[in-house]
């Protein structure tokens, strides 16, 4: 999956997008204030974990109100490698989690 997701449910809603410097970033934006920012160091991890979070959500009475489909990386013009590290100093925060807002999990739907 690439692109950028919006789940409603009420008055409420969850946008989760790709970073478009990198495509193993995820910006996540609600309920209310909260806002996360994950890194991964796969696009399989990455999708593994977008399908967890919409497993919850649904259930949860979250409704995907709107996807947008991103430029595929695989056909997209890459940045020149610098060293042997394509992704250069960004990739010193894969597996890494930033947290705006309260702190609770994004995959709890509460």
């Amino acid at each position: 999956m690439k692109g950028a997701w919006l789940f409603v449910r009420g008055g409420e809603s969850i946008w989760m997008q790709r970073s478009s410097t990198d495509g193993f970033e995820l910006e996540m934006h609600g309920p209310l204030t909260l806002r996360r920012h994950y890194s991964f160091a796969s696009d399989r991890e990455l999708d593994s974990f977008l399908a967890d979070v919409e497993g919850r959500l649904t259930p949860a009475g979250w409704a995907l109100q709107r996807f947008e489909p991103g430029q595929d990386r695989r056909t997209a013009a890459r940045p020149a490698a610098v060293g042997s590290e394509r992704r250069g100093v960004a990739a010193a925060g894969e597996g890494t989690e930033s947290v705006t807002a309260d702190a609770r999990d994004p995959r709890d739907p509460r």
